[in-house]
């Protein structure tokens, strides 16, 4: 059989075709109702021949996988904000608060510095505090956020964000919801500034690109509202601020918008790449699905294989053949190395007993101590679950039939030089790692029963 697209990291016509076709019915229907292009996607036109299906029906079909047949689009801009057209000074980003509002941080650790950047911000403002909320971050968006104003009061605000929303969009939905709420109020708060606390970096820097780029009629409707505010002389400050470490405003913000994602969402438009998005998404799962019973799907079930992002092409070849179940032979792959700049290290395990099953540990590390041991692999020859091999966070496949393979970076000098060792677990084997930089292969347990007895 031959290796199924996914391998290779191609997606077939069974996912870009759904997510090409509901773009292109997004696309018209995002147009001006009196545009003749408008009707184009809503025309039923009769197939010519039976063994075809219209890109308009694959397109209603696969959104209604999504749930969302009768979604609406969110018009096309006809218009953008002239980058001479504003006030960049009087509108300021700031994505961080410091080295301790990291994700790994602890959560007092993010609270403390999340405080610390906010006791500088001025007192008497405008504090707005929004989030968004969306379900599994593709449906069900809602918006919600919380008005302080410089006298005391208090306001909430919930929206819903529309039925295909991914978690960015709701977080729009919410400063926009927000901003309009600031707007519409009869408290005076000329000239105080205007601080907007959200935990959604991808949000600011989309907004951070400037009034210019925004390229949906959200980002520009709420540039537009920042632009008017700043304007009048208000200075607009928009804060990153870590999400679920305690602040007691974020917290407050996020049941708002978990609320908001309840509520009728038919009102509410999806824009056209959010669309595309959430086809491509459903179309992708159902493909998974359906992937024929190979040793790809016993490794991955339906998940696809990570990336080759770090790896230059001699590598990647390499890492696709193995996974394809079609790589050569040892000595042709050692001579392929030979050319590349980086050492690598390649290891054979022969005389791997049948129905027997290795767990193995590598690690290759160099005089200098870099490199760490990898995550365990099992490999077992009498089955056609091909063996995982993790060197370096990098995943390479090894055949199936024997020997076994296993293949490390070298990084450093000397070059590190293989030595097998199959009775002491690699933590006795620490200062020997760290002097000498050898690649060790250890602790090798047997599951299965030993040659000669029963299965």
């Amino acid at each position: 059989m031959a290796p199924p697209l996914e391998i290779f990291w191609i997606r077939p016509w069974r996912v870009r075709c759904p997510a090409l076709a509901a773009r292109m019915v997004g696309l018209a229907a995002s147009l001006p109702g009196d545009d003749p292009l408008h009707a184009v996607g809503e025309m039923h036109v009769a197939p010519r021949l039976r063994t075809t299906t219209g890109w308009r029906d694959v397109a209603h079909r696969a959104l209604a996988w999504t749930g969302a047949a009768d979604v609406k689009v969110e018009g096309r801009p006809t218009k953008t904000i002239p980058p001479w057209d504003h006030h960049g000074e009087a509108v300021t980003f700031c994505l961080d608060v410091g080295p301790g509002g990291q994700r790994a941080a602890p959560a007092h650790i993010r609270r403390g510095a999340a405080e610390a950047t906010l006791e500088h911000l001025p007192p008497r403002a405008t504090w707005i505090w929004s989030d968004g909320s969306a379900e599994g971050g593709v449906s069900q968006g809602g918006g919600g956020a919380t008005i302080t104003f410089p006298s005391g009061e208090t306001r909430e605000v919930r929206v819903p964000a529309g039925q295909l929303c991914s978690s960015t969009r709701a977080e729009l939905c919410a400063l926009k919801a927000a901003l309009n709420a600031i707007r519409d109020a009869d408290a005076d708060i000329a000239d105080d500034p205007i601080v907007i606390c959200t935990d959604s970096q991808a949000a600011l820097r989309m907004l951070e690109s400037g009034a210019s780029s925004q390229t949906t009629h959200l980002g520009i409707s709420i540039w537009e509202d920042l632009l008017a505010f700043s304007s009048r002389g208000s200075p607009i400050r928009l804060q990153w601020v870590p999400a679920h470490c305690g602040l007691r405003e974020n917290e407050r913000a996020d049941e708002l918008a978990k609320e908001a994602s309840g509520l009728p969402q038919e009102a509410a438009a999806t824009d056209v790449r959010t669309l595309t998005k959430a086809v491509a998404r459903c179309a992708s799962h159902r493909w998974r699905q359906e992937w024929p019973s190979s040793f790809f799907k016993d490794i991955m079930r339906d998940r696809m294989p990570a990336p080759l992002n770090n790896l230059d092409r001699d590598a990647a070849v390499n890492v696709h053949q193995l996974r394809a179940g079609h790589w050569g032979r040892s000595e042709v792959g050692a001579r392929r190395f030979e050319s590349s700049a980086e050492q690598r290290l390649m290891m054979e395990l022969r005389d791997l007993d049948h129905y027997q099953s290795y767990e193995v540990w590598v690690a290759a590390v160099t005089q200098a101590g870099r490199g760490a041991p990898s995550r365990a692999l099992l490999y077992r020859p009498n089955t056609n679950i091909a063996a995982r091999i993790a060197s370096f966070s990098r995943l390479v496949l090894a055949e199936q039939a024997r020997p076994l393979l296993v293949q490390c970076l070298a990084v450093g000098w000397p070059a590190a030089r293989p030595v097998w060792s199959a009775d002491r677990p690699l933590a006795q084997l620490g200062a020997a790692v760290r002097e000498n930089g050898s690649l060790f292969i250890s602790e090798v347990s047997r599951y299965g029963p030993r040659r000669g007895e029963q299965r």
